[in-house]
């Protein structure tokens, strides 16, 4: 099942997931956000209760958090359980981070795992000028400066090797589409506003 929410409501999050319960492998959200809370289009989301409320996904692989700022919030999915994040330690550049998100899913619906589809990504988007980061729990990645502003951040290196059955998907085509018509939305919302996630 794959479902885009743009300009989401605090409603809307949670209707998602109490109508998709259990069904979610990944969580995505683009737009402002900072160490504490994601901007959604009607309230700030607490960081703790995005946290609380994937927890209880049994199927999640992995939170995407393509928003300025937010790795301090991986501690707290971590101990809810979430095996896997994306999240940033900077601010981060609206092209960037929709060119980030179209490499990662693009990679990912062709049938690559969650570590090469991070690394794809990467390199694309920061064409190897910037170290990229896979980091481990424990390892105080939120003490540490990184040079990419994306990092991976995994409590079980084995969700690394998770991939999407894309047999399951309509055709790889139409996410791509939806990722794409999406993305280019919000990045119209958000440059309208200064032109920064």
């Amino acid at each position: 099942i794959f479902n885009l929410t743009p300009n989401a409501t605090l409603d809307d999050i949670w209707d998602k997931f109490n109508r998709f319960h259990n069904q979610v492998a990944i969580f995505h959200y683009g737009g402002h956000s900072n160490n504490e809370v994601l901007d959604l289009a009607d309230t700030a989301l607490k960081g703790k209760n995005l946290a609380t409320l994937v927890g209880q996904e049994q199927n999640l692989q992995l939170v995407f958090l393509n928003g300025c700022a937010n790795a301090r919030q991986v501690e707290l999915l971590f101990e809810k359980g979430v095996p896997a994040v994306i999240a940033t330690t900077a601010l981060i550049n609206d092209r960037r981070a929709i060119n980030l998100s179209k490499q990662f899913y693009t990679a990912l619906s062709k049938g690559r795992n969650i570590r090469e589809a991070f690394s794809v990504a990467a390199e694309y988007v920061n064409n190897g000028e910037k170290k990229v980061l896979i980091d481990y729990r424990g390892l105080g990645f939120n003490k540490r400066q990184q040079q990419f502003e994306w990092g991976l951040y995994v409590k079980d290196e084995s969700v690394l090797e998770w991939t999407i059955d894309t047999s399951s998907l309509e055709t790889h085509e139409n996410l791509l589409h939806q990722l794409r018509r999406n993305s280019y939305e919000r990045y119209k919302k958000f440059t309208n506003k200064g032109g920064r996630f």
